[in-house]
């Protein structure tokens, strides 16, 4: 069970690893604005993400997804493009290492 309220002990704990307040680009409020959305973005910290490692999960919303058949959709694999195969490596791997999506051999 986890939601936006109690994150995960885990989460907290790589959410403290990163920086807080230059995470935020304030230059344009002025000196009192700043200070009262720092101190309530750094009191709500766990509701922001800097990283896939440190985002977080909620079970407050349950999404449905309604499609036309529930038959399998079926395509034609596609090749991706030398230029960004690299970065779709690295990005994909990201999501793993975080253990937002798994590898698996569709069928």
């Amino acid at each position: 069970m986890c939601n936006l309220i109690t994150p995960s002990e885990d989460i907290l704990k790589r959410i403290k690893d990163e920086p807080s307040e230059t995470v935020f680009m304030l230059e344009h409020l002025t000196s009192d604005q700043k200070q009262l959305l720092l101190e309530t973005l750094l009191d709500r910290s766990a509701a922001f993400s800097k990283s896939l490692k440190t985002i977080g999960c909620t079970d407050r919303v349950i999404p449905t997804f309604n499609f036309r058949s529930h038959n399998p959709i079926k395509t034609l694999p596609f090749e991706i493009p030398h230029a960004i195969q690299g970065t779709i490596k690295e990005e994909l791997n990201e999501l793993i290492e975080a253990g937002l999506i798994h590898r698996n051999i569709s069928q």
